[in-house]
């Protein structure tokens, strides 16, 4: 009996992760390798193009950031607590710092400045407001699969309206000009509760879920995933977009030290263990990169992210997200631009040269210009 179909796992890509290839056609033909042709050799292994950027809407704003830098200090809070007495095992750095926040649209790899700017050039060229308003004329059009609304006769009398106003053109064509689309309202979201990326019980991300009222936000960055990846600029990806914001990542944090290492215990999160080594990735540990650029390595993304991450720490995410359900981190959050980002967290330093945050430098952006 042939085994059922599986549906493709949302796409839950992180920063750093490759989406994963497409199956290759059951009516391929494999072709045989000849030491004359430009055939690869058997089990020899295609590396993989590094991933550079990414397509993202960042969440950070000046309103914004108040919201976000309270709810995260409290979600600190709680995994500092729960440390005290032995019931988490998650280290404060996974928490993933404010600056960095944001809703990842897909992934590239740009092989040179040229390509980063023509992808840039693609971002700066478009209307961002056109393309909103399109969706919620679309959203808001009937169905044509809609049967009429049907109505009983109306016994009051219907006040007589005047005639539309027409134009003669010069050919004396009549035409009826057609009023003008009101323009698409400010697109503002909310983040609220807290989602485990894998099996709550085995988890090393975590994050919150966006939502808005005119739910025109996934429409949207569906259209400009479809138009990044039409023109190559995307990698390709099957599976649904699954719009989240990181809130923590233990690929971040070190496997040892205080706090680090999976202990048991019940409670906000009872540690189901770790792996053996340090994660790739060294965010906010306020010493810089190693290289001294400030720059974070982009962590492992066969190790670390995505459903199938091998994360050095995973732990029992049962009672965070009951604690968080239906948490609101941030609440009116106005979407102001959307980004090309490079890979890999920047620090942020004061004039004393003290690390105050992180954040992802922005090669090239497009703003919908609401002010």
């Amino acid at each position: 009996m042939p085994r059922p179909r599986r549906n493709p796992a949302p796409n839950d890509f992180v920063e750093g992760e490759e989406p994963p290839l497409p199956s290759a056609s059951a009516t391929t033909k494999p072709q045989p390798y000849s030491q004359f042709s430009n055939a690869k050799k058997p089990g020899h292994v295609t590396k993989k193009p590094p991933l550079t950027h990414f397509l993202c809407i960042p969440l950070v704003t000046s309103l914004s950031r108040p919201q976000l830098e309270t709810s995260l200090q409290r979600f600190r809070d709680e995994l500092g607590r729960g440390g005290e007495s032995g019931e988490v095992s998650v280290p404060e750095k996974a928490v993933r710092p404010v600056g960095t926040l944001h809703l990842t649209l897909g992934v590239m790899s740009l092989a040179g400045e040229e390509r980063v700017r023509e992808a840039v050039e693609l971002l700066q060229g478009l209307n961002l407001r056109a393309l909103l308003a399109e969706i919620q004329t679309t959203a808001s059009a009937p169905s044509p699969l809609d049967p009429p609304t049907q109505s009983a006769p109306s016994t009051k009398s219907t006040p007589h309206l005047p005639p539309p106003a027409t134009t003669t053109s010069a050919d004396g064509a009549i035409t009826t000009p057609v009023p003008p689309s009101p323009p698409a309202p400010q697109l503002t979201l909310s983040l609220t509760s807290l989602y485990s990326m894998h099996p709550a019980t085995r988890t090393s991300i975590l994050y919150a879920a966006p939502s808005d009222p005119g739910n025109r936000l996934l429409p949207f960055c569906l259209s400009l995933q479809r138009l990044f990846t039409q023109r190559g600029f995307l990698l390709p990806d099957d599976r649904p977009l699954k719009l989240h914001a990181t809130v923590l990542n233990t690929i971040y944090a070190k496997a040892g030290g205080r706090g680090g290492r999976a202990r048991g215990g019940g409670g906000i999160g009872r540690g189901v263990g770790a792996g053996a080594g340090a994660g790739t990735g060294n965010a906010g540990n306020g010493a810089g990169a190693a290289d001294g650029t400030g720059v974070d390595p982009v962590p492992d993304r066969s190790r670390g992210h995505g459903p199938n991450a091998r994360a050095p720490l995973r732990f029992d995410a049962r009672g965070l997200l009951e604690r968080f359900e239906g948490f609101v981190w941030a609440v009116g959050l106005r979407v102001d631009k959307v980004a090309i980002c490079r890979m890999g967290a920047r620090k942020v330093l004061d004039e004393g040269g003290a690390v105050v945050g992180e954040e992802y430098e922005e090669v090239g952006w497009a703003g919908f210009g609401w002010d």
